[in-house]
């Protein structure tokens, strides 16, 4: 006859300790800012702490809000290379002129979230108002 497992717990040694901790939302903050050059591109600079090193970042720049942001409107999409390391926590990427029109179009349209994300964490910078 095959053995039973016992659903009754053994009772632990009294040199054994708990440790106990209350769990936290991982805290992510920032700001983002864009500014439109003389020639009409665009430069925007994130900064994000609470995500991991900059230099893994990506930022997805579409047309709507952080409850409804619009792939059909994307704006730019960088990452790696496109990303100019500022500091451990600070990126500036350039945007063209087509991606500048863009983001005043779609601002004025009904607002512009930009998605930061290390790979693991995600943060959202949301421009303009739906």
């Amino acid at each position: 006859m095959p053995a039973r497992a016992s659903a009754t717990p053994t009772p632990s040694s009294s040199t054994e300790q708990t440790f106990s901790a209350t769990v936290h939302p991982l805290q992510i903050a920032g700001s983002a800012q864009v500014t439109e050059t003389s020639a009409g591109g665009g430069t925007v600079v994130l900064r994000v702490s609470g995500l991991l090193d900059a230099v893994h970042w990506t930022v997805d720049i579409d047309g709507g809000t952080v409850a409804r942001p619009n792939e059909g409107v994307e704006i730019a999409f960088k990452t790696g290379a496109d990303l100019t390391r500022l500091a451990m926590d600070t990126v500036r990427i350039s945007l063209t002129r087509t991606e500048m029109a863009a983001f005043l179009k779609a601002e004025k349209s009904g607002g512009v979230v930009a998605v930061v994300s290390d790979g693991v964490r995600i943060g959202y910078a949301q421009f303009g108002s739906a």
